[in-house]
Order: C-alpha cells, then sequence, then structure tokens
C-alpha cells in the first residue's frame, strides 16, 4: 500500500540555512526547555568546563586575522559531533546551539532522535515533537519514541511522524507503548522499510497482505504486541540476517 501524500512536513527547497530556525532557539529558550537563570551552562549535564568555555569562545567576537585556525571543536566532523550530541539529552544538545554559533545547526541534522519517557512528560508534547521534525534536515536512521503520553485520538500524527521517518531513511524504529495505554496500530507503509532493527510495546503488527518480511533485520524485540498474521506467517519469518530475538507476552502465533 502506497503511504499517504501529506503537506504537513514538505519543506522548500534549499531548506538547510534560511527555512530551518536553529533549535536550540526556538526551544531551548522557550519554558519547553528552562535553564538557570543566571548560569548559561548549568543544563549542560556531562560537559566539562573545558569544553563548555571551548564553545563559547569559538562564538566570541574577534577580528579576522588570516590563517586563524578554528579551534578543535569546531574542526570536528560532523560525524564525530553527531555522535557528541548522541550521548546527551534533547535538551542539552538543542542548548548546544545557544552557547556556539557553528553548532548551531549540527542537533537540526543529528541522524538519531530519542523521544523518552522523561522527555514525553512535557507539554505540550506533539507540538514540541512536530516541531523537532519540521526543523531537521538530513537522514533520520534511529527514532524512538514513548507513545504512552499520547492520547489514542491523537495515534494519527503519530502516522504522520512514520511517514515523514519513511521518506528519511529511518533504519532503526523503537515505539514503547508501556503503559496501560490503547494499542498503536503500525502503518501498512512501514512494511515497506528496510529495517535493521525493530523494537514495539504494546502495538499491533498487522502487515499487508504483500509483506514478504524484514529482509535485513537484524534485531527484533516485541512486548506486548498483538500479531495479525493471518496467511503471511511464513514470510514473516523471513529474517535472514537476524541475530537478535525478543519477544514476550505476546499473542497471535499460531499455535500459540
Amino acid at each position: 500500500m502506497a503511504p499517504p501524500t501529506s503537506n504537513r512536513y514538505l519543506k522548500p527547497h534549499g531548506a538547510h540555512s534560511n527555512f530551518i530556525e536553529p533549535l536550540g532557539h526556538t526551544i531551548g529558550c522557550t519554558s519547553l526547555f528552562p535553564r538557570d537563570k543566571g548560569n548559561v551552562c548549568a543544563p549542560l549535564v556531562g560537559i566539562t568546563p573545558r569544553l563548555k568555555m571551548a564553545m563559547i569562545s569559538c562564538d566570541s567576537k574577534r577580528p579576522y586575522v588570516e590563517g586563524d585556525q578554528l579551534d578543535r571543536l569546531t574542526a570536528l566532523p560532523i560525524s564525530v559531533k553527531h555522535h557528541i550530541q548522541e550521548r546527551l539529552s534533547m535538551e542539552e544538545a538543542a542548548r548546544m546551539g545557544i552557547l556556539s554559533r557553528p553548532w548551531r545547526y549540527v542537533w537540526a541534522s543529528i541522524p538519531k532522535l530519542v523521544f523518552s519517557a522523561q522527555f514525553c512528560q512535557r507539554k505540550p508534547l506533539i507540538d514540541v515533537i512536530d516541531t523537532v521534525l519540521l526543523q531537521h534536515h538530513g537522514a533520520i536512521k534511529t527514532f524512538v519514541l514513548e507513545i504512552s503520553p499520547i492520547p489514542p485520538s491523537k495515534h494519527s500524527v503519530i502516522d504522520q511522524w512514520m511517514l515523514l521517518l519513511l521518506r528519511n531513511g529511518i533504519m532503526n524504529l523503537n515505539l514503547l507503548n508501556l503503559q496501560d495505554a490503547a494499542p498503536y496500530i503500525l502503518p501498512s507503509y512501514m512494511y515497506d522499510v528496510e529495517l535493521e532493527s525493530l523494537c514495539l510495546a504494546n502495538c499491533i503488527f498487522k502487515p499487508p497482505c504483500s509483506f514478504r518480511g524484514f529482509h535485513k533485520l537484524k534485531s527484533l524485540s516485541l512486548l506486548k504486541v498483538v500479531l495479525l498474521l493471518d496467511d503471511i506467517a511464513a514470510s514473516f519469518l523471513w529474517m535472514p540476517y537476524l541475530v537478535i530475538l525478543q519477544v514476550n507476552a505476546c499473542s497471535g502465533f499460531a499455535n500459540a
């Protein structure tokens, strides 16, 4: 089944610089990501004082001198910068852009987005995640979301997020619905994605008839998942590269 078309997440051509506001400024300085008024560095847990000062100094105004070298942090490869930010929480990564202009757009292109249970307690959650996804550019390889705080009546919004991930090269998907909430139904178009890792908790797994298995899947974790496989059970098991399999409290397996 072809994914539905939507203008919700369409971005204008060439949006890498003009369209995308620095996320640290868009949501990092608001009540969504509050910070200590007297200490701009206070929220950056896990960053050493030396690292903080290096980030601040690289953004300070100074006359250009020919041959002047960029500080070591700014000169790091983008992959290394992403690796640094992946070790921080969503809020901490966004605030790095406040301290240093060269880092302002780095986390807007980070390929790993983790909306943890703690993050998902903030309000309005859907608007915050919408802002992050709308202003993100580049591939999103890993996406982790705690679904529980989102009411079932708003699950269609999650479908739109899944559509965006499909178009941005998603490889590792974690959808966690750990509270006693209504299960989330994985959209049919997500079964066409060549995932390498899939983790579902309290979801409904109902692939279309055309589904022939996740041929590149290496890790599969299912917790309290209802499997509606019908006549495609055999194809579902066709995962030749699977290394890790975890199944707990699931229903729908043949002869279960």
